[in-house]
């Protein structure tokens, strides 16, 4: 498999030859709301699907991913052979971006000073160190073309994916609401259209989201 030269420094990843995938999303909505990416990663694993879920810290959020593990006690500094046994066992691992791309931390400081969102917010998706087959991945900007998506999903294909899907809301927040637009690889031709989740928009409240940090 041709790797991209950003991961030629990343650290090795022991990649099973099973079908796995990776559910992500770019981040820094501003929305505060819950870290649906992760969630969507142990219900997906629950059904059966293994995930190797990439992320890092919040930056201008509440909550990142690593965030919401290490409250719930999971060891984000796990080695690659530990991990990549929890996928095989479990279903499910993650890989800490700082980790396996240690030149992040250089730009962390400047991320948190900032608080807002980068080129980095993009470039975290692309660079799972598993090189899963199969990509999910949530985006921020609701005013992305055809050719922005089409774009993000052939860099995702060239990073190793067999099919890459990139979706996003009508809101300023990464599918928290009904999605608009994909951008997808598969039968060797990239495609987009506007395919959508329901025929009509569907706010978040409908399907009870609630912003976090909000009270009921």
């Amino acid at each position: 498999m041709r790797q991209p030269r950003y991961w030629k420094n990343a650290a090795p990843f022991p990649r099973p030859d099973y079908l796995f995938a990776d559910i992500v999303g770019t981040g820094g909505d501003g929305s505060n709301s819950i870290n649906i990416s992760t969630a969507s990663a142990f219900v997906a694993a629950a059904c059966g699907l293994k995930v190797a879920k990439h992320g890092n810290r919040s930056v201008s959020s509440k909550s990142g991913s690593s965030d919401l593990l290490a409250a719930f006690g999971i060891n984000l500094d796990m080695n690659a052979d530990k991990s990549r046994q929890a996928l095989d066992d479990l279903g499910v691992c993650f890989l800490f971006a700082p980790k396996y791309h240690t030149g992040f931390r250089h730009a962390m400081p400047v991320r948190q000073q900032l608080k807002t969102r980068t080129l980095f917010n993009v470039l975290g998706p692309l660079i799972n160190p598993a090189h899963p087959p199969l990509a999910l991945i949530g985006v921020l900007q609701p005013g992305a073309g055809a050719a922005d998506c089409r774009n993000a999903a052939r860099a995702r294909i060239s990073a190793g994916s067999r099919s890459a899907q990139w979706w996003h809301g009508r809101s300023f927040a990464a599918c928290t609401d009904h999605c608009g637009r994909a951008a997808r690889w598969g039968n060797q031709e990239l495609s987009t259209d506007g395919r959508r989740l329901w025929p009509d928009a569907l706010p978040p409240g409908t399907a009870g989201w609630r912003h976090a940090g909000r009270k009921p």
